[in-house]
């Protein structure tokens, strides 16, 4: 959690395949902190690197908060 503080949510990459996303309609995060949680649920949705020059925007699910 801190280092995720200190670099920002906004400078997150996350990666997947599609066959990854094609089977989980949204991401989850968990980073141990609910306070951090609840940051990325406010985000709603995250850009997702799905392949070279491929990204898809996924929504975000956080501990009990889905959006």
């Amino acid at each position: 959690p801190e280092v995720i503080r200190k670099i920002g949510l906004d400078n997150i990459i996350v990666v997947a395949t599609p066959s990854k996303l094609a089977s989980t309609p949204f991401i989850r995060v968990d980073t141990g902190d609910r306070n951090l949680d609840k940051l990325f649920a406010k985000k709603e949705q995250i850009i997702v690197i799905i392949g070279y020059r491929l990204m898809k925007v996924v929504k975000v699910q956080s501990g009990e908060i889905t959006l």
